[in-house]
């Protein structure tokens, strides 16, 4: 951390390779003093009025919401945080924390949320996406909330695989036409059974991601080896987690998906670009589209229960041998 003229605290982030200078602590980022600043988190002006979500989004049964102000400026809210004001052309985010509003939760919505549109105002492509390395090759874990993407890659990595990112996977195309997954950050955040169904660790001695969700966190080279490079995208899974009704539906399966099907999964779970304006929604389209070709992308469906995971993990080492 350092000290601006005024005497405020300021921290410097490393957010899956674009560098951040905050004025508030991002515990899930990794911090980095050398980083080249990109982006800048800055408190709201002093007096300047906040423009107030809050209503609509709660009467709607949200606890947050994004809305785009103007083709490079986004206002998003969250619950029990923050209204945050993203600038894309001034490379900046504006926090005005709520009455209530939990540190750690501000902290974690700059990483997640704000940091996909951050990394989108730089010009890089992400996934609501975890991952690992395994041979050299990345495997990414796509779903939703709750689908078993962290679950999966914190399984890998207890079992020998290189931890490298939870939760936002930014993609990086080379010149060569080389699709890379980037570094994210240091940090792993499972529900209370993952912890101990995947890592078998006590979720008790561990803290909680913020005050808000029972999510615990963890610092990922404390538990696994961790991946300090980017490394090509091998396979990407949609976690497809079932629960069957009988002994026969208990299997483990992989199956491919089509270029049309790969790409409607990409775009359905690529972070945040519903956000962006639709031009640059459509400049992003090539990239996707090059993913969904250059890439393995398929359906991973296994029954829930942590007493198949050895099943899983074996079925998902057979589909990358060659």
């Amino acid at each position: 951390m350092r000290h601006s003229a005024d005497g405020q605290t300021l921290y410097r982030y490393d957010l899956c390779g674009i560098g951040v200078e905050s004025a508030y602590a991002m515990p899930l980022a990794e911090s980095r003093l050398d980083q080249r600043i990109e982006w800048r988190v800055i408190s709201w002006q002093t007096g300047a009025p906040v423009p107030s979500m809050a209503d609509p989004v709660r009467a709607a049964g949200l606890t947050g919401g994004v809305s785009r102000l103007r083709r490079t400026q986004w206002l998003y809210w969250q619950d029990r945080a923050a209204t945050f004001r993203i600038d894309a052309e001034r490379r900046t985010v504006e926090v005005a924390p709520d009455d209530d509003g939990d540190v750690l939760r501000i902290g974690q919505d700059l990483v997640t949320l704000a940091g996909t549109i951050m990394l989108y105002g730089s010009g890089y492509p992400n996934l609501h996406a975890s991952a690992v390395v395994i041979d050299g090759q990345a495997i990414a874990f796509l779903g939703t909330s709750g689908a078993g993407k962290s679950t999966m890659s914190a399984a890998l990595a207890r079992r020998g695989a290189a931890f490298l990112t939870d939760d936002v996977l930014r993609i990086d195309v080379c010149a060569d036409g080389a699709i890379l997954a980037h570094v994210g950050p240091p940090t792993m955040r499972l529900w209370q059974p993952s912890v101990e169904g995947a890592l078998s660790l006590n979720p008790a001695l561990l803290p909680h991601v913020d005050n808000v969700v029972d999510k615990r966190l963890l610092w990922a080279q404390s538990y696994v080896r961790r991946a300090h490079a980017p490394a090509p995208l091998q396979r990407i899974y949609l976690v497809a987690r079932t629960e069957p009704e009988c002994r026969a539906e208990r299997l483990v399966t992989i199956r491919p998906l089509t270029g049309a099907e790969a790409l409607a999964a990409l775009l359905g779970q690529a972070a945040s670009l519903v956000y962006l304006d639709p031009r640059d929604q459509a400049k992003l389209l090539p990239t996707f589209v090059k993913l969904s070709t250059q890439v393995s992308v398929s359906v991973l469906s296994f029954p829930s229960g942590f007493e198949q995971q050895d099943q899983v993990c074996a079925r998902i080492l057979e589909d990358l041998s060659p």
